[in-house]
């Protein structure tokens, strides 16, 4: 967001980057999605089957692992817009210029 504040050029180059590593983002989160919610991972998702928990203590199953990975994958478009916005705040010109 920084890299554009003292020359013009930069500034130009940082938008143009920045819907480039905005769509790049946004290809690989529907790649995800593509694996992420087909029948057998669904069907994993409803298992409960221990996963990794070495103690009794705790309890972790499948589809606790599905439900995390399922939530930072929607957690990823929320972030990926909010910094989308934030890296074309340096294409706006201010009002008195």
């Amino acid at each position: 967001m920084f890299i554009g504040t003292w020359r013009a050029n930069l500034r130009i180059f940082q938008v143009y980057c920045n819907f480039c590593t905005c769509l790049f983002q946004f290809i690989i989160l529907i790649v995800s999605a593509t694996m992420l919610f087909t029948k057998y991972s669904a069907f994993c998702g409803k298992s409960v089957v221990r996963t990794a928990s070495a103690s009794n203590a705790l309890l972790w199953n499948m589809k606790d692992d599905y439900d995390v990975t399922v939530g930072l994958w929607i957690s990823q478009f929320i972030t990926m817009f909010a910094f989308f916005a934030c890296g074309l705040c340096s294409a706006m010109r201010e009002a008195g210029k």
